[in-house]
């Protein structure tokens, strides 16, 4: 029979990262010395190879393992369902992205065939920018595809579904397009004031709260009561974009505001609708046809948060100090949301002193 082997069970090795079983045994029948060498596809995983193994170690005890029967071969594993592998990985350890990822996924099997999952390279991610690109698909929209497809061929070498060479080099083959500038928008004394004036009371007072915190729509909506504490005057919040807990402070002027709301809530949520609900429509539709009836071209809610940040660099707050506030993860972040505008360049050159260049003529 096998030798011993490192994996637990005989006859199975690996090589050059990929599984072996090599089995030599006695028939049972004949008493003749047998070989069965079988090298296993790349990215098949321990659990996979080690149940192949035992399943040849058995048809050898019986005796009918020869050299022209053998237990059905293993398929090489394809791309589609490592893609949903992931995807139940992700539900488990990522919840909050599953949704996003699962889009994600299925435009990757929408513009891709159903490779052998070694085979992916260089050549089938250009294939993928390609025709996502055909669709008139922005850059930043296709990278974010690209970085979960790194991240998916980063756990398909942890979880053994490829060989850390191949998975390696897939990887380095994803090369990320190049973005144009990140919008720069924030709203003028103007537009501040017309658009507060027209929203509705209740959509007036959350519209302040994302001016004054910079927390984003979905922290905003989904803030629960049990998340405030007046007496401190500040925001705890336990669930966010990157999962970090991070704690806003209130301004003075938002505790009545988050007080009234408090109170006009018929849920366990600080904004809410009449019938308890998260205030979608109201940041998103309601939010839209209002800003059109101002004539506020180029904003969304998302904008907001902007506002606040550009606000606290003209004041002359420092980026890592912005950076808490908005709970970002590196400065690089907050740079995109602490733009100088044309007004502050144009301020900066009015400070200078006043050089008469005129001469006087006699």
């Amino acid at each position: 029979m096998p030798r011993n082997s490192k994996t637990g069970v005989r006859g199975l090795y690996k090589k050059n990262e990929r599984f072996n079983i090599d089995i030599r045994y006695r028939d049972p029948t004949t008493g003749r010395n047998h070989r069965y060498v079988e090298r296993l596809p790349p990215g098949i995983s321990l659990a996979a190879a080690k149940e192949r193994t035992r399943k040849l170690l058995n048809l050898a005890i019986d005796g009918s393992l020869d050299k022209t029967f053998a237990a059905p071969a293993i398929a090489e594993p394809k791309l589609f369902e490592r893609l949903d592998d992931y995807l139940t990985w992700c539900a488990q350890n990522r919840p909050k992205t599953q949704r996003d990822r699962r889009h994600l996924v299925g435009l990757i099997k929408k513009h891709c065939t159903n490779i052998v999952l070694a085979n992916i390279d260089g050549k089938f991610i250009e294939m993928f920018k390609r025709a996502r690109a055909n669709d008139g698909v922005k850059p930043a929209t296709i990278n974010r595809a690209l970085a979960m497809f790194k991240h998916f061929l980063s756990r398909a070498i942890l979880e053994h579904w490829l060989p850390d060479t191949v998975g390696h080099s897939a990887r380095k083959s994803i090369a990320l397009l190049k973005e144009p500038p990140g919008r720069c928008r924030d709203l003028s004394a103007d537009e501040k004031q017309r658009l507060l004036a027209a929203l509705p009371l209740a959509v007036r007072e959350l519209v302040v709260f994302a001016l004054l915190t910079g927390m984003r729509r979905g922290e905003i909506i989904n803030l629960k009561k049990s998340e405030i504490d007046l007496e401190r005057r500040e925001v705890r919040l336990t669930e966010t974009k990157n999962n970090r807990a991070r704690t806003v402070p209130l301004h003075p002027s938002l505790l009545q505001i988050v007080d009234r709301a408090i109170k006009r809530s018929p849920s366990d949520l600080v904004f809410a609708t009449e019938q308890g609900n998260p205030m979608k429509y109201a940041t998103t539709a309601l939010f839209r046809r209002i800003r059109q009836q101002l004539g506020i071209r180029d904003f969304r809610f998302h904008d907001l948060r902007h506002d606040f940040a550009t606000t606290l660099r003209r004041q002359g707050n420092q980026l890592d100090i912005i950076a808490k506030l908005l709970g970002h993860t590196t400065l690089a972040m907050t740079q995109r949301y602490s733009h100088i505008g044309q007004s502050d360049l144009r301020e900066a050159v009015e400070m200078l002193r006043d050089h008469n260049c005129q001469r006087k003529h006699s």
